[in-house]
């Protein structure tokens, strides 16, 4: 089984599909926030609404082994074994960074059409994509270190205007879904959460046009004047495409 969890700093939620996946599964999260991932996934620190970002992470799920935990090796090894141990994790350059690099240099340009274009050769089969990408946790270092500064001036946090709030929440669950549309197999899950608003209704509609069932959830641990709420989509319909589930033309992705 394969899981995707968008938004999935600091790892809750990923904990809970690690543990409902081995031990022959997968988990794979996407963050614009620098976070070390739960022990067994893999991560990507990147923004999820960059197109680069996307097509990496549909690369990386097309390869049946990539993303999967060794047994037997480094985050499994008896823990006994390893109490004094530290996992060493390359230091590579910050998505940040990369991402700003990108925008200057033409040869990365066409590096990512390239990717775009071997991206739409592969088939994938995603069993479930979460989507948390709403709210953010509260910074409480790295302040001097533009590397996480940079992430949270950027990312889409609640404001405290609600009509903003709704807004960005529905298109990142639009973003999301067009994912899940593009990975998902058949009768694969999709979960995702929103801030109730006039906007909420048109994506349930997005959301039945490729799924077979659609409920929304309110968490009993949510207060009950919050606006936050889930989709939990079953079913999914491979047959459906993102462009009838978004009425977009052929020519337009």
């Amino acid at each position: 089984m394969t899981v995707v969890d968008l938004g999935f700093a600091p790892g809750s939620w990923s904990q809970v599909a690690i543990q409902a996946t081995r031990p022959n599964g997968r988990v794979v999260g996407v963050d614009i926030l620098p976070c070390r991932p739960p022990r067994g996934m893999s991560s990507i620190q990147g923004n999820f609404l960059s197109k680069a970002v996307q097509d990496e992470l549909k690369i990386m799920l097309s390869d049946p082994k990539s993303g999967r935990p060794i047994l037997g090796k480094h985050a499994f090894l008896d823990e006994q074994k390893n109490k004094e141990s530290v996992d060493e994790i390359p230091e590579n350059d910050s998505y940040v960074n990369l991402e700003r690099a990108i925008t200057t240099d033409h040869n990365n340009n066409t590096k990512i059409k390239d990717l775009g274009s071997s991206v739409q050769n592969h088939h994938f089969s995603v069993d479930i994509v979460l989507s948390d990408m709403c709210e953010i946790w509260p910074q409480t270092s790295g302040f001097w270190l533009r590397t996480i500064n940079d992430p949270y001036i950027r990312m889409m946090n609640t404001s405290g205007n609600s009509l903003r709030d709704h807004a960005y929440s529905i298109d990142l669950c639009d973003a999301a879904l067009m994912f899940a549309l593009d990975t998902l197999k058949q009768n694969g899950k999709f979960v995702c959460k929103f801030y109730t608003g006039a906007e909420d209704r048109f994506l349930e509609n997005r959301l039945k046009r490729a799924f077979k069932s659609v409920k929304r959830e309110k968490p009993n641990a949510t207060r009950s004047e919050s606006r936050e709420m889930y989709f939990v989509a079953t079913g999914r319909n491979i047959q459906v495409t993102r462009q009838s589930v978004f009425g977009l033309s052929k020519g337009e992705k």
